[in-house]
């Protein structure tokens, strides 16, 4: 239920309504405790923070899942044959594009998002944490090939 509610609205939960300062920062009250805890404020997807993790030097050293989301158990059965199908078909027609990259390359990048896409895991799951491990120095990381990069002026 947790992945549709995200699907629809954005939503970290079935309220069907996206993280908001009213409801999802805790522990404001001045008389307990000067700390602020933002709640569900910043949590991303996996695809995110794995791009996030990229962009900084990073890798995805493990993905550790913790409790199962029974109402993910349920929709599991009715939605993983079109998630496994929508993904295999992105994944084979990202694969063609891009011409100018080396096929290795793109092979790689697609099948590690492939895998996470698919993984029974990550859709099941309520709580997962991922380990990042640094990969290169933030000066060394630089995705940027010359047969694909655009001026802005192209782009608008």
């Amino acid at each position: 239920m947790l992945q549709f509610s995200y699907l629809l609205f954005e939503s970290e939960s079935t309220k069907l309504m996206p993280p908001i300062e009213i409801d999802d920062i805790w522990m404001s009250d001045k008389t307990l405790t000067n700390e602020i805890y933002h709640g569900h404020i910043f949590l991303i997807g996996l695809q995110k923070l794995r791009i996030l993790g990229k962009l900084s030097g990073f890798k995805i050293q493990e993905i550790r899942y913790l409790r199962i989301s029974k109402g993910s158990l349920l929709l599991f059965p009715l939605f993983y044959p079109i998630i496994l199908i929508s993904s295999l078909l992105r994944y084979y027609s990202h694969i063609k594009k891009h011409n100018e990259m080396p096929i290795s390359y793109k092979v790689s990048v697609y099948k590690e998002q492939l895998k996470i896409n698919i993984s029974p895991k990550n859709l099941l799951n309520r709580h997962t944490f991922i380990l990042f491990e640094k990969e290169k120095e933030i000066a060394d990381v630089d995705f940027r090939l010359d047969g694909i990069i655009k001026p802005f002026e192209n782009i608008m």
